[in-house]
């Protein structure tokens, strides 16, 4: 995959693998865990911004070599034929056992318009022993889940709630006992939002956008904050919650934490 200027000799244009999105995590036979992510590859050059694809990747980890990630699925989903589902948010489905056989896989798209002003939040899942297969895969078309990807991926009422999103993470929430969302929006505002799933699943209604956290941009070229996201397994008892994000100027990562009443 070229990925600066100096492999695109033509009109030096790149192409980027943006691991922006959260791991999610499935216990292994041999009773250690595997990480799953899926992220968009897109391509910068002057005015040109564009997502191209998507990739599915797995994530281990051994203790003396370290980290190995390996792209399972290179192409999962192409953006001239859907949203980049999981580009925003991969989960493991809340509630199943503690074996992966009966466990789904959650992954959140984004997509929004900025001339309408339209868009939010979209979901597929698929049962995380057949992660790899793109026809085990469905998508949420706001009454059920089909196998029509087109369809689903056009239908209004298959947008789980209007926003813009940026980035951010879909958990959920011990302490709440529900799935969340927070999240920067793309109006470079620096301020962590949230939403909460009234009724405790992902396909049900969300509350209204709640702003959570304001953030001080620093100084740079950009003046804002970007690249935002939630840790909630760092807090206690998911009362605590840990956010990250970039500072303006792309070199310092800040983190905060925000307690709930």
């Amino acid at each position: 995959m070229p990925y600066t200027a100096d492999h695109f000799d033509k009109d030096g244009t790149r192409c980027v693998l943006w691991p922006q999105s959260s791991i999610a995590t499935i216990p292994t036979l041999d009773g250690h865990e595997l990480g799953l992510g899926v992220y968009p590859v897109a391509i910068y050059g002057g005015n040109i911004q564009g997502d191209l694809y998507s990739t599915l990747v797995e994530i281990t980890a051994d203790p003396i070599a370290g980290p190995k990630v390996e792209r399972v699925v290179p192409q999962l989903f192409y953006a001239d034929e859907s949203p980049l589902y999981g580009g925003f948010s991969t989960i493991v489905s809340h509630g199943s056992s503690n074996s992966s056989n009966s466990s789904d896989l959650y992954l959140f798209s984004k997509e929004w318009d900025a001339a309408t002003l339209t868009g939010g939040m979209r979901v597929a899942k698929v049962p995380v022993t057949s992660y790899k297969d793109r026809t085990q895969y469905t998508y949420w078309d706001g009454a059920t889940w089909t196998s029509d990807l087109a369809a689903a991926s056009k239908a209004p009422a298959g947008l789980l709630f209007a926003s813009s999103l940026s980035t951010g993470d879909v958990f959920w929430s011990e302490y709440y006992n529900t799935y969340m969302v927070v999240y920067f929006n793309s109006f470079a505002d620096s301020t962590f939002y949230m939403r909460y799933a009234l009724e405790g699943t992902v396909t049900g209604k969300w509350s209204d956008e709640i702003k959570l956290a304001a953030t001080q941009p620093g100084t740079g070229p950009q003046p804002y904050n970007y690249a935002g996201h939630a840790y909630p397994s760092f807090g206690e008892n998911g009362k605590e919650l840990v956010l990250s994000y970039t500072m303006a100027g792309g070199a310092l990562t800040d983190m905060i934490k925000v307690t709930f009443d």
